[in-house]
């Protein structure tokens, strides 16, 4: 694979420490797209979360498209772009949008992938020695209740599959009986100091 030319989802957001610092308001954003780029189409959607889906074209012929939302963490994303093309946007949003260009922090779709499989091993993989929230909430960007949230079983499985084991809270559970109803059986309770695991099935 050619990584120039690799298109992926690129996302940009306000610092966790300062969720809001881009003082982001969706019709602004538009209007600066409008001003900026020669081609633009935009709307405001109110779905899951109120959003600007937008979609423009540089002067050098540069396709965008994606959405802002300011719900949470300010956070536009970019879907489908090279990682050149990427840069093209993130300095314009760096240098002629936010309010300072210390504001922005981005990653890529795959690099997410990555932190969540690499959270999910801190969290479920140490048994009762497991890595505390706040320091891995720090090193993530995420908030410390997201991190609770921030991995599924998918990601649990990847790892799995790479250290050979399985994560602590399923190991803790005894295997179900034969032809016992499992409704009518309680969770079963994790050890002294630990956390019930998230991985039940």
């Amino acid at each position: 694979m050619d990584l120039d030319e690799h298109q992926t989802t690129y996302l940009l957001y306000a610092p966790a420490k300062n969720p809001g610092g881009w003082n982001l308001d969706l019709a602004a954003f538009g209007a600066a797209l409008e001003a900026t780029f020669p081609e633009v189409r935009y709307e405001t959607r109110q779905g899951g979360q109120l959003r600007l889906s937008f979609w423009a074209v540089s002067e050098d012929g540069i396709e965008f498209t994606g959405f802002a939302s300011n719900e949470g963490r300010d956070t536009v994303v970019l879907t489908d772009n090279t990682a050149d093309e990427a840069a093209v946007f993130i300095a314009w949003l760096r240098d002629s949008f936010l309010p300072s260009p210390d504001l922005v922090r981005f990653s890529s779709e795959p690099a997410q992938t990555e932190i969540r499989e690499l959270l999910a091993y801190a969290r479920e993989f140490h048994g009762d020695r497991r890595y505390k929230r706040e320091p891995l909430a720090e090193a993530s960007g995420r908030s410390v209740s997201g991190i609770r949230t921030a991995y599924k079983d998918g990601e649990a499985d990847a790892v799995t599959l790479q250290v050979g084991r399985e994560p602590a809270g399923r190991r803790m559970r005894p295997p179900a009986r034969h032809g016992h109803d499992r409704r009518n059986t309680p969770a079963s309770v994790p050890e002294s100091g630990t956390e019930a695991g998230v991985f039940r099935r």
